[in-house]
């Protein structure tokens, strides 16, 4: 594909702040050092023991990989605190030794303790949404069959790139959408399973040629295969709908008004198909992200219907989160966060690499909440005149504009433009997981994605201490771990 157009222009909210600082952490400190110089000025030998408190306080602001040093003290004040009462470790009551009490249910470990899932029938499909009800809010899974851009010209790719970003910036005039993530899974899958998938679908009535090239496949892929699956899930906040106050079921049939349009528009994304996925399809997902051992078993039961287990009973039978590390029957995983994105612009194309099939399960997330129309504009036009105002006083006192200072005010002054001629905008955040079979291939695993992520040329940093909370983002349950912040889970 040649002739791509290349997009840039992500950055991050900062407001009127001063080296490298947010608004509000230079606020913070310039009322700090006025109390400092005030103190001072009375009692001039307490600058002995304040000037040095405020340096050392000041630490506490400075970014390291995209986080402020008072967030890493927060995490590993939080970490303790879990670890010494014990909610880093999980135990499925399936396998616990004292029979549970008759008015105690099965639950899922962590952030997915508050789901439920129900099967929801509309005209002749049953299609899930999981219900969230520490928040109240519902989601959706749609499964994608993506078509690959290689096998089209350029022109009908960068149509598809085109639809996609009027698909996206159409969700911000639905108020009802809290944020969608777009999850792409990969595996290595068994051979012997997929051969045996496509002698079953064979007819013997077929035709000799067609039958003997499509046995041939099966044997030829008898080793080892690959399976990639895109999902999109939307998770919905009825309460801000005309659903508000309304039993569940007239909120799915509201939701389920609301998908058509959706579903309908994603056609035009370079998607040839797009379905909801079923209750017991939820229920496999999960089962094979705890216990990667089981995908055979359950795609197999999958492929006749007999998918016999229930939402509460999918999880894992034991799970313990390390610093580093989750580890889950028989999976351990471990999750990056994304810290910072391209710096040049990029084709369409970019994370391509990063999302194809690997030596290990992977699942590539991201999470994209829409803004509100009407209040873009104002927090746009704002973003641009405090950072023209910080350019103007750093003008005034004979301070050069650093380079990246001047390309963030200029990305300011784009995305202003580009909302004024109807553009969507909204806040982007990116989690992957991979899961491995023993601590041994950990650093592998961690290599593999350092090499993928430098050439997507995405900055990521490792979820350490929480590594639970992103695994859990990836399977589709609309948890969005930095929603969560600031309750003790992220």
């Amino acid at each position: 594909m040649s002739d791509q157009p290349l997009y840039s222009g992500w950055r991050r909210k900062k407001g009127l702040g001063f080296f490298g600082f947010s608004q509000g952490e230079t606020a913070v400190l310039a009322v700090l050092l006025f109390v400092v110089l005030l103190i001072g000025g009375t009692n001039p030998f307490a600058l002995l023991y304040l000037i040095p408190l405020f340096l050392l306080s000041s630490l506490a602001f400075f970014r390291y990989n995209g986080m402020p040093g008072w967030d890493y003290l927060r995490r590993e004040m939080s970490w303790r605190w879990a670890k010494n009462r014990g909610y880093l470790e999980f135990q499925s009551g399936l396998v616990n030794k004292n029979p549970l009490p008759d008015n105690v249910e099965l639950e899922l470990p962590g952030l997915l303790a508050s789901t439920k899932l129900m099967g929801i029938r509309d005209g002749y499909n049953e299609w899930a949404l999981v219900w969230d009800q520490t928040t109240d809010f519902l989601t959706v899974n749609l499964l994608c069959n993506v078509q690959s851009p290689w096998l089209v010209d350029t022109d009908q790719f960068n149509g598809w790139v085109h639809q996609w970003h009027q698909w996206l910036a159409s969700l911000g005039f639905e108020p009802q959408i809290e944020h969608i993530s777009v999850t792409v899974e990969s595996a290595q899958a068994s051979g012997a399973q997929v051969a045996e998938n496509i002698r079953n679908s064979l007819v013997p009535t077929a035709p000799a040629h067609a039958y003997d090239v499509v046995s041939s496949l099966a044997y030829m892929g008898r080793e080892s295969a690959s399976i990639v699956e895109t999902r999109i899930a939307i998770t919905f906040n009825p309460r801000k709908g005309s659903a508000k106050g309304r039993t569940v079921d007239e909120r799915a049939a509201e939701i389920s008004r609301l998908l058509v349009s959706l579903e309908n528009k994603l056609l035009s994304c370079g998607v040839s198909s797009v379905r909801r996925m079923s209750p017991q399809e939820m229920i496999g997902n999960l089962r094979i992200a705890y216990d990667p051992d089981a995908h055979d078993e359950v795609s197999a039961a999958q492929a006749v219907g007999a998918v016999d287990l229930r939402w509460v009973q999918a999880g894992p039978m034991a799970a313990k989160e390390d610093r580093d590390f989750y580890m889950h029957d028989s999976g351990i995983s471990v999750s990056w966060v994304w810290s910072d994105g391209p710096r040049s612009p990029v084709p369409a194309t970019i994370l391509m690499n990063m999302v194809n099939p690997g030596p290990y399960q992977k699942r590539f997330t991201i999470f994209y909440e829409p803004s509100d129309p009407g209040e873009t504009a104002r927090k746009l036009e704002n973003e641009k005149l405090a950072l023209e105002a910080k350019a103007m006083l750093m003008k005034r006192s004979s301070s050069n504009e650093t380079e990246r200072a001047r390309l963030d005010r200029q990305f300011a002054e784009m995305a202003a433009r580009e909302e004024a001629k109807g553009s969507g905008f909204g806040d982007i955040s990116v989690y992957l997981t991979v899961t491995v079979g023993s601590t041994d291939h950990l650093e592998d695993a961690i290599i593999d994605i350092g090499a993928r992520a430098a050439q997507s040329k995405l900055k990521l940093r490792l979820a350490t201490c929480s590594h639970a909370a992103i695994f859990a983002a990836g399977l589709g349950v609309g948890i969005r771990p930095s929603a969560k912040r600031g309750k003790g889970v992220f």
